[in-house]
Order: C-alpha cells, then sequence, then structure tokens
C-alpha cells in the first residue's frame, strides 16, 4: 500500500466502552469521532481498508464499517485480524464427508479475568448472531484468577 493510505488513529476510551457495553449507543459517537480523524487524512477517492487492532473492535466492526463509509463512501473493507485468526484455525481440522452429518460441539469460556454479568451479556448479544453456542458459554463462563 501507498504509505501516503496508511493513517492510524487512537480510539481511546473505545476498547473500554466497547468492554461494558458493546450495544451503548454512546458507541456511536465514539465510532463517529475516530472515522472523522482518520477520514480527514486519507486521500479523497480510494478504497479504505480498515484494520482492527484490538480484539474487541470485531465485537463491532459492522459498525466501524458503516462509521467510516459515511465519511469515505461506500468502499470500505474491514480487516479483522480475529477472523483471520479462527479462518487459520478451523483451516487446519480435517475435513469431514457431508454424510458425517453434524457432531456435537462443546463451547466452555475460562477466563483471568472477572467478568461482571452486565459485561458478559453485552458481549454475548453481539456474539450470539454468530454463535449461540459461544454466547452461552460467556454468560456462564468459569472464573479462574491462577488460569496462567
Amino acid at each position: 500500500a501507498d504509505p501516503a493510505r496508511i493513517v492510524a488513529d487512537a480510539c481511546h476510551g473505545l476498547a473500554g466502552a466497547i468492554y461494558k457495553d458493546p450495544g451503548a449507543p454512546a458507541l456511536s459517537g465514539l465510532f463517529d469521532e475516530c472515522a472523522g480523524r482518520a477520514a480527514a487524512r486519507l486521500p479523497a477517492g480510494a478504497p479504505v481498508l480498515a484494520a482492527l487492532a484490538c480484539t474487541h473492535y470485531g465485537y463491532i466492526a459492522d459498525l466501524f464499517l458503516a462509521a467510516l463509509a459515511r465519511r469515505t463512501g461506500p468502499r470500505v473493507a474491514v480487516l479483522d485480524p480475529g477472523r483471520r485468526l479462527v479462518d487459520g484455525l478451523v483451516s487446519g481440522l480435517p475435513a469431514r464427508a457431508p454424510e458425517d452429518g453434524p457432531r456435537p460441539v462443546t463451547v466452555e469460556v475460562v477466563s483471568k479475568v472477572g467478568l461482571t454479568e452486565a459485561q458478559r451479556e453485552a458481549v454475548a448479544l453481539r456474539i450470539a448472531p454468530v454463535s449461540p453456542a459461544v454466547a452461552g458459554a460467556l454468560l456462564g463462563y468459569r472464573f479462574e484468577p491462577k488460569l496462567f
């Protein structure tokens, strides 16, 4: 990429706000503020690739996309390293024949970090459309302060 097209912008407070409640209405103001600063420094008309450099940002990638598109036009794509990590992990799993049918999957969330019920509910709401099993596991997570 042309170095003139690379713009870094720290969205201070955004990860914490997502952690507290990724569905909070106040987040749109934070997105617009970050998107506005970044868009003002981008060359006009060029496609925009927005790299999400925080694990929390993947929960609200669609909102980032919309905020940037409002400022720069519709040629915006989000680069989510978390998604790429998952794709890489899944690609290493052995292939199954379709006739094998679905197999039960068990999901468990174990965290060294204490999470309030409100935090878990807020994030589970964003995760549920993609993976209800992960959302359910998050709601019933196990707190292990000495995990590692």
